[in-house]
């Protein structure tokens, strides 16, 4: 399940104009301007009735916008991770099923899943030095499913 997801996640990322990568591992070094990378980052089960479990797979997403020195002002980095954040959401949003009309292949889900709703949720912003300067976004995207217990092998 975890990478079905994670490729659903990583193509609705891809069909961002706005993001020039996306990677699904944290990588050492960005290749692109902005960019993005996903990884799986918690999962939850709660008891429904005796039969379905609601479960919840987490994964961040972070956005990184280059900033400071001759790239671009701290203050231009700002405005551009803001524009980002705004579509991200926007993209989760509206693709909120991952299902008909979302970015990649279908998402397949094994025999006893139900898809119930993704949740693009902000929850920290920070900086980072690494090769550069970056200003960074991180977005948690919660995916919840019921798991019909008696089908699940």
């Amino acid at each position: 399940m975890w990478q079905n997801l994670k490729k659903k996640i990583v193509a609705i990322l891809n069909a961002n104009d706005l993001i020039g990568d996306v990677y699904d591992y944290e990588v050492q070094e960005f290749a692109a301007d902005p960019c993005a990378t996903v990884i799986p980052s918690a999962n939850e089960s709660d008891y429904r009735t005796t039969t379905a479990n609601r479960r919840i797979y987490a994964f961040t997403v972070m956005l990184w916008v280059k900033r400071g020195g001759d790239y671009r002002a701290d203050d231009v980095a700002e405005d551009v991770l803001t524009d980002l954040v705004d579509t991200v959401i926007d993209d989760f949003d509206r693709y909120y099923t991952f299902g008909t009309g979302s970015p990649g292949a279908a998402l397949v889900l094994p025999t006893g899943y139900t898809m119930i709703k993704v949740e693009a949720l902000p929850s920290a912003w920070v900086y980072l030095g690494r090769e550069m300067a970056y200003r960074g976004a991180e977005i948690n995207i919660r995916v919840q499913m019921d798991v019909d217990v008696t089908l699940i092998s």
